[in-house]
């Protein structure tokens, strides 16, 4: 990103330089420069975009370590002390939620750096495999228990699978993507198969994979929900159904896929078994079995695309220096 773009989202989002470690800083120090306008109280979005700033700018110049852990250890680490020096309570999820929060905006709505960039382990790296010929087209499983499955007939047909274990998570998903842009699989759309439980919590893991994908700018040419009751013969399928809740979130999953027959029944993914997810799995790629060379595409790309594809691809800022 050109630093003049980036200077404006950062004064925008009043993201400051510091020379000093924000901390160390006392409360006055604190509350002079994250306040709520016209108030004496911190506001904490603010102070943890800037700790997460001043983290990025540090690692990246060998002034601080990479996180090497994952986002809580960052919590622990650089967020947590500060905000419970100021008399935030930090037991529970609201503040941990909230860092959450601020890093997606950072990183995947402004697109300052990466996840990667902070030194945040990829602790999901042995659940997905990338294909070659056929990369583009990707397995996509919501259940680590299938993985091996999944693993199995991505190498058979030389794809690309990855499991979330549940809902996908942005740092997952930006190592899935920077696997697949130095292997030169993102120059062409994907098409997304997935193994999802066939309920409403299924369903939304699916549609988050596809929101997610859409996010970092993946051009989807086709989307596969591979299990469906009509999998399963009727005898078997009356003994693997399930009741689900009464909940609305069920009764709206309900309006979109008429559930089993129009009854709020669910059917876990592991019941349908694995020949007959072999068996979908194959006929739905077969339209897209590769009919040309990875990276083909790559001439007729927008620069815009192909500059984050690239930027994707490249290794850790602190890597770089």
């Amino acid at each position: 990103m050109a630093n003049e773009k980036q200077e404006e989202i950062l004064k925008k989002e009043k993201i400051q330089y510091f020379e000093q470690d924000i901390r160390t800083m006392t409360k006055t120090e604190l509350v002079k420069h994250f306040s709520f306008k016209g108030k004496k109280s911190v506001n904490p979005t603010l102070l943890i975009k800037n700790l997460i700033w001043q983290a990025y700018t540090w690692i990246k110049n060998g002034k601080m370590e990479p996180i090497e852990g994952n986002i809580r250890s960052f919590w622990y680490m650089n967020v947590k002390p500060v905000l419970s020096r100021m008399g935030f309570n930090t037991t529970g999820r609201k503040f941990t939620e909230k860092l959450y929060d601020v890093l997606v905006e950072i990183i995947v709505t402004h697109r300052l750096f990466r996840y990667m960039d902070m030194g945040f382990l990829d602790e999901r790296q042995y659940q997905r495999s990338i294909g070659k010929a056929n990369g583009s087209l990707i397995l996509f499983v919501e259940k680590d228990g299938l993985f091996g499955l999944a693993k199995q007939m991505a190498l058979q047909n030389d794809t690309t699978a990855i499991a979330t274990g549940g809902f996908p998570s942005y740092l997952t998903l930006e190592y899935l993507l920077s696997d697949m842009a130095r292997a030169g699989l993102l120059h062409e759309p994907v098409h997304v198969f997935s193994v999802v439980d066939y309920d409403p919590s299924g369903y939304w893991i699916e549609q988050k994979f596809i929101e997610q994908l859409h996010q970092y700018d993946i051009e989807i040419a086709s989307q596969h929900s591979l299990i469906t009751p009509d999998l399963m013969p009727v005898s078997l399928l009356d003994i693997a159904k399930y009741r689900l809740d009464k909940s609305s979130k069920t009764k709206n999953w309900l309006k979109l896929t008429n559930g089993l027959n129009g009854e709020p029944y669910g059917l876990e993914s592991d019941a349908v078994g694995g020949k007959k997810i072999r068996e979908a799995f194959e006929q739905a790629i077969l339209p897209y079995l590769a009919k040309k060379q990875p990276g083909s595409g790559k001439a007729a790309m927008d620069k815009s695309r192909a500059s984050y594809i690239a930027f994707l691809a490249s290794p850790p800022a602190y890597l770089q220096r």
